[in-house]
């Protein structure tokens, strides 16, 4: 049963984080990002706690769904102020921005064909 928890807990990280990232991208990778992960994110993320809300406790459950919500959401904060303090030169971090969705692009391409 704890493996099954473990499971969902590191489930729901995983997915929330594939969401979570469509957020922050241009509209021309967000458009290719919610092609091939957000839809299917958002689908497993339903599946999954349909699942847990089943087979755990309410308690069990809604601990496992906010605590990686909140840790994703914390986690971005950080990363988001982190990043404006160690490039405070470039205009909203546009140049960083750009080559993450580009090698998101190629990893992507790469993983679908390859």
């Amino acid at each position: 049963m704890i493996l099954k928890y473990l499971i969902f807990f590191f489930s729901v990280l995983g997915i929330y984080f594939l969401i979570k990232t469509q957020s922050i991208f241009s509209k021309k990778t967000g458009i290719l990002f919610t092609i091939f992960v957000s839809k299917i994110s958002w689908l497993t993320l339903l599946i999954t706690t349909y699942h847990a809300y089943k087979n755990f406790t309410l308690f069990w459950f809604l601990l496992g769904l906010a605590v990686p919500i909140v840790l994703i959401e914390t986690s971005f904060k950080f990363l988001i102020s982190y990043i404006k303090n160690k490039f405070p030169r470039v205009s909203d971090n546009q140049a960083l921005k750009t080559v993450i969705e580009y090698l998101i692009i190629f990893l992507i391409l790469k993983y679908v064909f390859f």
